[in-house]
């Protein structure tokens, strides 16, 4: 959702120089430029909430660190690297990681034979390959009756 809003608050700083606090002031009343902003600030906080979350789980996956302490980790290791001016090196890292994952992706493609022509149409015009329709029937809450 966050994303969204600072796409749309770039365009709007494109098209008309102001950032979304100075719009909001400029061209509605007070009362909506208050809820507005409320809002925004609203979405930031959800938006680092749940990196936050996904950080803890991702430490109890890893290393089996209980939550709640994953979470407080994960608050303390951002504000060490936001006071400290560090955050550029965890963001190469962070960037080599996320290359050698495409990078092994990749390689798995040229590991196996792939139908090309038919993958493309797939990509296109997806469809349910045949005796996948029995599963479907007998999926519970399933609402897609093939047959």
């Amino acid at each position: 959702m966050l994303i969204i809003l600072q796409h749309n608050v770039a365009h709007l700083g494109i098209a008309t120089g102001y950032c979304l606090a100075e719009a909001a002031t400029v061209y509605t009343n007070r009362k909506i430029s208050r809820i507005m902003l409320s809002f925004a600030a609203l979405a930031s906080v959800a938006t680092s909430l749940a990196e936050i979350l996904g950080g803890a789980i991702a430490l109890q996956m890893l290393f089996d660190i209980p939550i709640k302490t994953g979470a407080v980790l994960v608050t303390v290791f951002v504000i060490i690297m936001l006071f400290s001016n560090s955050y550029q090196k965890i963001e190469k890292w962070i960037i080599a990681f996320v290359s050698i994952i495409g990078l092994s992706f990749l390689y798995e493609l040229f590991l196996i034979d792939v139908d090309w022509p038919a993958a493309g149409i797939a990509w296109v015009k997806p469809s349910i390959p045949e005796g996948l329709h029995a599963f479907a029937d007998e999926c519970p809450g399933c609402r897609c009756n093939a047959s």
